[in-house]
Protein backbone atom coordinates (compact mmCIF):
# COMPACT_ATOMS: atom_id res chain seq x y z
CA UNK A 1 0.00 0.00 0.00
CA UNK A 2 1.96 2.98 -1.17
CA UNK A 3 0.35 6.70 0.91
CA UNK A 4 -1.10 7.55 -3.11
CA UNK A 5 -3.49 4.40 -2.10
CA UNK A 6 -4.66 5.99 1.32
CA UNK A 7 -8.26 6.57 1.42
CA UNK A 8 -9.18 10.33 1.30
CA UNK A 9 -10.92 10.24 4.42
CA UNK A 10 -7.93 8.92 6.08
CA UNK A 11 -5.88 11.88 5.26
CA UNK A 12 -8.31 14.36 5.50
CA UNK A 13 -8.74 12.72 9.19
CA UNK A 14 -4.91 12.54 9.70
CA UNK A 15 -4.91 15.93 8.58
CA UNK A 16 -7.18 17.16 11.66
CA UNK A 17 -5.23 15.05 14.20
CA UNK A 18 -2.19 17.06 12.72
CA UNK A 19 -4.20 20.74 13.32
CA UNK A 20 -4.37 19.35 16.65
CA UNK A 21 -0.82 18.06 16.96
CA UNK A 22 0.63 21.42 15.63
CA UNK A 23 -1.33 23.67 18.04
CA UNK A 24 -0.74 21.86 21.23
CA UNK A 25 2.85 21.45 20.38
CA UNK A 26 3.02 24.78 20.45
CA UNK A 27 1.22 25.32 23.68
CA UNK A 28 4.00 23.16 25.05
CA UNK A 29 6.65 24.69 23.95
CA UNK A 30 5.57 28.08 24.98
CA UNK A 31 4.59 26.91 28.17
CA UNK A 32 8.36 25.99 28.28
CA UNK A 33 9.68 28.91 27.14
CA UNK A 34 8.18 30.37 29.64
CA UNK A 35 9.12 28.26 32.33
CA UNK A 36 12.87 28.67 31.45
CA UNK A 37 12.92 32.35 31.36
CA UNK A 38 12.74 32.15 27.66
CA UNK A 39 9.34 33.51 27.22
CA UNK A 40 10.58 36.60 25.19
CA UNK A 41 9.01 37.70 21.98
CA UNK A 42 12.46 36.63 19.73
CA UNK A 43 11.51 32.93 20.72
CA UNK A 44 7.89 33.36 20.61
CA UNK A 45 7.75 34.12 17.87
CA UNK A 46 9.17 31.50 15.81
CA UNK A 47 7.35 28.59 17.68
CA UNK A 48 3.75 30.38 16.42
CA UNK A 49 5.35 30.65 12.74
CA UNK A 50 6.19 27.23 12.79
CA UNK A 51 2.54 26.11 14.54
CA UNK A 52 1.09 28.25 11.73
CA UNK A 53 3.03 26.74 8.92
CA UNK A 54 2.42 22.96 10.42
CA UNK A 55 -1.29 23.76 10.49
CA UNK A 56 -1.80 25.16 7.40
CA UNK A 57 0.22 22.43 5.55
CA UNK A 58 -2.40 20.34 7.53
CA UNK A 59 -5.49 22.31 6.69
CA UNK A 60 -4.39 22.01 2.72
CA UNK A 61 -4.34 18.20 3.13
CA UNK A 62 -7.43 18.29 5.08
CA UNK A 63 -9.28 20.92 2.46
CA UNK A 64 -8.27 18.39 -0.97
CA UNK A 65 -9.63 15.52 1.20
CA UNK A 66 -12.80 16.84 3.28
CA UNK A 67 -15.57 15.99 0.91
CA UNK A 68 -14.57 12.07 1.33
CA UNK A 69 -14.34 12.49 5.60
CA UNK A 70 -17.95 14.07 4.80
CA UNK A 71 -19.65 11.17 3.16
CA UNK A 72 -18.94 9.24 5.28
CA UNK A 73 -19.65 11.35 8.60
CA UNK A 74 -22.92 10.29 9.16
CA UNK A 75 -22.33 6.71 9.01
CA UNK A 76 -23.12 4.45 12.20
CA UNK A 77 -19.24 3.82 12.60
CA UNK A 78 -18.23 7.08 12.54
CA UNK A 79 -21.05 8.63 14.60
CA UNK A 80 -19.68 5.76 17.44
CA UNK A 81 -16.56 7.14 16.54
CA UNK A 82 -17.26 10.34 17.51
CA UNK A 83 -18.98 9.40 20.34
CA UNK A 84 -15.91 7.54 21.46
CA UNK A 85 -13.76 10.30 20.50
CA UNK A 86 -15.64 12.96 22.64
CA UNK A 87 -15.81 10.69 25.62
CA UNK A 88 -12.04 10.28 25.65
CA UNK A 89 -11.37 14.06 25.33
CA UNK A 90 -13.82 14.81 27.99
CA UNK A 91 -12.23 12.02 30.22
CA UNK A 92 -9.12 14.03 29.55
CA UNK A 93 -10.10 17.27 30.33
CA UNK A 94 -11.96 16.24 33.58
CA UNK A 95 -8.71 14.42 34.88
CA UNK A 96 -6.49 17.51 34.01
CA UNK A 97 -9.07 19.66 36.04
CA UNK A 98 -9.28 17.32 39.13
CA UNK A 99 -5.70 16.07 39.59
CA UNK A 100 -4.40 19.89 39.25
CA UNK A 101 -6.38 20.87 41.62
CA UNK A 102 -5.50 18.32 43.84
CA UNK A 103 -2.12 18.27 43.51
CA UNK A 104 -1.91 22.33 43.80
CA UNK A 105 -4.22 22.09 46.66
CA UNK A 106 -2.08 19.32 48.64
CA UNK A 107 0.84 22.08 47.81
CA UNK A 108 2.62 19.64 44.99
CA UNK A 109 2.15 22.70 41.70
CA UNK A 110 5.35 21.31 40.73
CA UNK A 111 4.18 18.29 39.43
CA UNK A 112 1.01 19.49 37.38
CA UNK A 113 2.95 19.06 34.56
CA UNK A 114 4.33 16.17 34.48
CA UNK A 115 0.62 14.68 35.64
CA UNK A 116 -1.36 16.72 32.64
CA UNK A 117 1.26 15.02 30.54
CA UNK A 118 1.04 11.41 31.88
CA UNK A 119 -3.12 12.09 30.98
CA UNK A 120 -2.22 13.37 27.69
CA UNK A 121 -0.24 10.16 26.96
CA UNK A 122 -2.68 7.93 28.58
CA UNK A 123 -5.59 9.36 26.00
CA UNK A 124 -3.44 8.81 23.39
CA UNK A 125 -3.91 4.78 24.04
CA UNK A 126 -7.59 4.40 23.55
CA UNK A 127 -7.92 6.84 20.20
CA UNK A 128 -4.84 3.86 18.75
CA UNK A 129 -7.35 1.68 18.53
CA UNK A 130 -10.56 3.72 17.87
CA UNK A 131 -8.79 5.32 14.95
CA UNK A 132 -6.66 2.10 14.21
CA UNK A 133 -3.39 4.39 14.42
CA UNK A 134 -1.09 2.72 16.01
CA UNK A 135 1.21 5.80 15.67
CA UNK A 136 -0.41 6.90 18.42
CA UNK A 137 0.42 4.34 21.09
CA UNK A 138 4.06 5.75 20.53
CA UNK A 139 3.00 9.52 20.63
CA UNK A 140 0.79 8.22 23.77
CA UNK A 141 3.91 6.02 25.59
CA UNK A 142 6.30 8.75 24.37
CA UNK A 143 4.36 11.43 26.64
CA UNK A 144 4.31 8.80 29.59
CA UNK A 145 8.04 8.22 29.70
CA UNK A 146 9.10 11.94 29.26
CA UNK A 147 6.57 12.77 32.54
CA UNK A 148 8.15 10.06 34.37
CA UNK A 149 11.67 10.31 33.56
CA UNK A 150 12.41 14.08 33.25
CA UNK A 151 11.62 15.09 36.99
CA UNK A 152 14.29 13.02 38.26
CA UNK A 153 16.91 13.70 35.01
CA UNK A 154 16.75 17.30 35.35
CA UNK A 155 18.41 19.25 37.86
CA UNK A 156 15.03 21.52 38.20
CA UNK A 157 13.03 18.00 38.77
CA UNK A 158 9.44 18.66 37.49
CA UNK A 159 9.80 22.48 37.19
CA UNK A 160 12.07 21.73 34.59
CA UNK A 161 11.14 23.36 30.85
CA UNK A 162 12.57 20.17 29.37
CA UNK A 163 9.40 18.00 29.47
CA UNK A 164 7.58 20.74 28.26
CA UNK A 165 10.12 21.21 25.02
CA UNK A 166 9.64 17.12 24.89
CA UNK A 167 6.13 16.87 24.57
CA UNK A 168 5.94 19.71 22.07
CA UNK A 169 8.15 18.24 20.01
CA UNK A 170 6.81 14.85 20.27
CA UNK A 171 3.34 16.30 18.81
CA UNK A 172 5.15 18.20 15.82
CA UNK A 173 6.87 14.85 15.26
CA UNK A 174 3.48 13.19 15.29
CA UNK A 175 1.77 15.77 12.88
CA UNK A 176 4.49 15.84 10.66
CA UNK A 177 4.65 11.35 10.45
CA UNK A 178 0.51 11.63 10.34
CA UNK A 179 1.00 14.32 7.25
CA UNK A 180 3.50 12.35 5.28
CA UNK A 181 0.39 10.36 5.13
CA UNK A 182 2.60 7.32 4.66
CA UNK A 183 0.45 3.62 5.59
CA UNK A 184 0.26 2.14 8.46
CA UNK A 185 -0.58 -1.56 8.37
CA UNK A 186 -4.32 -1.98 9.74
CA UNK A 187 -4.87 -4.68 12.50
CA UNK A 188 -7.92 -6.52 10.56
Amino acid sequence: MTSESLPSAVRAGRAIGAMFFAFFGAAWLIVGCVHSGHGTVLVIVPVVLCAIALFAFAYFIFKRNSSALAARTGSPQEKRRSRIFNIVNAVQWILILIISNVLANLHLSAWIIPAIMIIVGLHFLPLAGLFDYPPHYLTGTTFILIAVLYPFLSQRGPQSPIGCYLAGAVLWLSAAYGLTLAPVPSRS
